[in-house]
């Protein structure tokens, strides 16, 4: 059974059905291989986005560099400076006077270079008795840094393995603001004494002065990330969502690494890091997936064009050939729908030299074929219809005899012989059965059939005179339930004529009809003679076997197999036992029919 779903694509045309599946194979075949080389090409292509991204994030480094190395001169410079050399080389003063004199010199020194650089906040000064002078206080003895050198920046400074370098961040608070600072710090000596360390000079550089420049270099990233020292974090940029994740990789320090230049992959996107080895110094660019996707999303635009003018131009080729194709096709299939709506006057021509004209050539000669056959159909038909009319006119005859039996009846019944009457009412009661056959269809109820096989047996007990006995055992509810016509009573024939009969003694028939799940089982056992496994093969297979040569009906065991093969099919069973000189038993099982009369 078709389900419903089919039956839309079943009514689509032939020439529908084949675009189509040229169109999903032509499909399936670019998105293939779009797919591969869009893969191929985004992989490609988010290499060189990432590699834009490293080469970006270098130079941002080497930017930072160039500002280190320019750091480091600035304060290599003062070295060789004569004030600073006369400062660092008073350890005591013979007055407060002295004492102001040459820190005014060494402090006006190093205001004098401090507008060349604009990154750089303050510079202090640390004498060689262990004094801070801040070039920003007025005084310049500044109690106030000297505390801030206790502070953990300097001290972490001051353990450093190198005497020179970046500090970690501090704070200054100047006028009330608060301002961010890390330091880099210079040992100094005198030129005489090379070997000595007689003070030291810290140069405050303005935090905000770098995180602006690295504002305008981050601009591409979702995030940005510079850290000092021991993963300190000197500035952070976070875009959207990503804050409080990339806070957290911060915060795991999965940053740290031999390498210079490193990438690392996660759920959301690419980390680039880059280390300068003199400085300790980091910048972690974070670029999200999204946003590198973008960048290349516009190969993903090309592929789909690619894909769609492949197909229009497959379609505008491989259509014209289709249609020369199934054109032939969509002629047969018009005659077939004219044949069978019966019209037979239909020739199709159909000159493609291939398999196609093979085909209708034969659809031509199929209807011509089929046009005789109709006409031939119709002569029997003609026939058929003259033969029922002599069997119906034949009908007459039974129906004449009964009636002039019921005289004979009357009759009798007037000089009161009611064995007479007894036996021309069984036999009447077979001769009407006989007409039912034809005229009231091919089953019956089980009374019916036992009724019949009753007035079988008055007639042939008047023959037979004490000769046999028939036993019933018929299950009640059964009687209703509807049967093969005419088939208990020749098996009772059956089993008198060629069983009982022949044998001397007095025979007995059992007829048992019962119930077995949803079958009916249908015995007949008679103690007569008896028969060979010949004669039972026989009876059992397409042969007609033994015929009763005296019975009215004169239907025989092949005659009823037959019958309830073609009324059951495979669903019945038959079978035959017997022993000679001890009887047989013909058993028959049928499906159990839910209809009664």
């Amino acid at each position: 059974m078709i389900s419903e779903m089919e039956l839309p694509i079943m009514k689509l045309s032939i020439k529908v059905k084949i675009i189509g599946c040229m169109c999903l194979v032509v499909l399936i075949t670019m998105l293939a291989s779009g797919t591969f080389a869009y893969c191929y090409f985004t992989r490609i292509l988010r290499n060189q986005a990432l590699n834009d991204d490293i080469n970006k994030l270098n130079q941002t480094a080497r930017q930072f560099t160039y500002l280190s190395e320019d750091i480091k001169k600035f304060a290599y410079s003062f070295l060789i400076d004569s004030d600073i050399q006369n400062f660092l080389g008073k350890t005591h003063y013979q007055d407060a006077l002295d004492e102001n004199r040459s820190v005014y010199y060494a402090m006006q020194r190093l205001r004098s270079y401090m507008p060349l650089n604009e990154y750089i906040h303050s510079m202090v000064l640390i004498g060689p008795n262990g004094k801070a002078y801040w070039n920003v206080s007025s005084q310049y003895d500044s109690e106030y840094f000297t505390q801030k050198l206790q502070e953990n920046w300097y001290q972490e400074y001051k353990h450093k393995k190198t005497n020179n370098g970046f500090t970690l961040k501090y704070q200054i608070t100047e006028q009330g603001k608060v301002i961010d600072i890390v330091g880099y710090g210079l040992p100094l000596k005198r030129l005489d004494e090379p070997e000595r360390i007689k003070g030291e000079l810290i140069i405050n550089l303005r935090l905000d002065f770098f995180r602006n420049y690295l504002a305008i270099e981050s601009k591409g990233n979702d995030g940005f990330v510079w850290l000092g020292e021991k993963n300190e974090v000197l500035y952070a940029k976070f875009v959207g969502n990503n804050q409080s994740y990339f806070k957290e990789l911060v915060k795991t320090k999965v940053f740290n690494s031999s390498d210079t230049t490193s990438i690392q992959e996660n759920k959301r996107g690419y980390l680039i890091i880059n280390r300068t080895a003199d400085n300790a110094w980091q910048f972690i660019s974070f670029t999200s997936k999204t946003r590198l996707y973008k960048k290349i999303d516009y190969v993903f635009y090309l592929f789909l064009i690619f894909i769609f003018t492949s197909m229009a131009f497959a379609i505008a080729i491989f259509v014209p050939l289709i249609f020369n194709v199934t054109n032939p096709i969509v002629k047969l299939s018009d005659a077939m729908k004219k044949v069978s709506g019966g019209e037979l006057d239909v020739n199709v021509r159909i000159q493609s030299g291939d398999e196609l004209e093979t085909l209708g050539n034969g659809f031509n000669q199929m209807v011509k074929d089929l046009q005789k056959y109709i006409r031939r159909s119709l002569d029997n038909e003609k026939a058929k219809k003259e033969i029922e009319f002599k069997l119906l006119i034949s009908q007459i005859n039974p129906h004449f005899i009964y009636n002039t039996l019921n005289t004979v009846i009357y009759y009798a019944r007037r000089q009161g012989n009611q064995d007479i009457v007894k036996l021309m009412s069984s036999f009447i009661k077979i001769l009407q059965d006989a007409v039912k056959v034809s005229e009231q269809g091919v089953m019956a109820s089980l009374s019916q059939e036992i009724e019949i096989v009753e007035h079988y047996i008055v007639i042939q007990k008047y023959k037979h005179i004490d000769r046999f006995d028939l036993v019933w055992d018929v299950d009640e509810k059964l009687k209703s339930r509807l049967v093969p016509r005419t088939i208990l009573q020749p098996l009772v024939e059956n089993a008198l004529n060629h069983g009982v009969l022949l044998k001397d003694e007095k025979g007995l028939i059992q007829v048992s009809v019962k119930q077995m799940g949803t079958d009916m089982e249908i015995t007949i056992v008679d103690n007569g003679v008896g028969m060979d496994q010949t004669i039972i093969n026989q009876l059992l297979s397409d042969s007609d076997g033994f015929k009763s040569t005296d019975s009215v009906h004169s239907i025989g065991i092949p005659n009823i197999r037959e019958r309830i093969k073609f009324l059951y099919g495979n669903s019945y069973k038959m079978n035959i036992e017997s022993l000679q000189g001890a009887g047989t038993k013909i058993t028959i099982v049928i499906p159990l029919n839910e209809k009664e009369l």
